[in-house]
């Protein structure tokens, strides 16, 4: 007897998916045949007919007439103030007594004279410089021509 390589239920299910694929596969094959079938070309659109115009609005109806403000009777006037009593005046203040006069600071003691400085010995004086020669005359310019008006 063969021995078997896979289960009947396994052979039952791959079966199964190799029919479902197929199907799949052939689905879009039988539809692109029939889709490259029509035209190409894609007809214009019929042209938008016009909007209609927009009714016109109605008018707003007149306003009725409101009658005038009353009239107010004047406002009586405010009565007078009475004046307010005056401040009384401040007490003057007391005199302040004179402060003490400081005493006087001790005068402070003499210091003593800083040393004289000895003089600074006398540097022999430098060599005068020789006289620089001097430049040489500039050479004058050429003439120029003169401009053409």
């Amino acid at each position: 007897m063969e021995k078997m390589t896979t289960s009947p239920r396994w052979r039952s299910v791959l079966a199964s998916a190799a029919m479902a694929a197929a199907a799949l596969a052939a689905a879009p094959l039988a539809n692109a045949g029939t889709a490259y079938a029509q035209d190409h070309t894609t007809p214009h659109p019929p042209p938008y007919p016009e909007k209609a115009a927009y009714p016109e609005k109605a008018a707003y109806p007149e306003k009725p007439v409101y009658p005038g403000k009353p009239v107010y009777p004047e406002k009586p006037e405010r009565p007078a103030y009475p004046e307010k009593p005056a401040y009384p005046e401040r007490p003057a203040y007391p005199e302040k007594p004179e402060r003490p006069a400081y005493p006087e600071k001790p005068a402070y003691p003499e210091r003593p004279a800083y040393p004289e400085k000895p003089e600074k010995p006398a540097y022999p004086e430098k060599p005068a410089y020789p006289e620089r020669p001097a430049y040489p005359e500039k050479p004058a310019y050429p003439e120029k021509p003169e401009k053409q008006a």
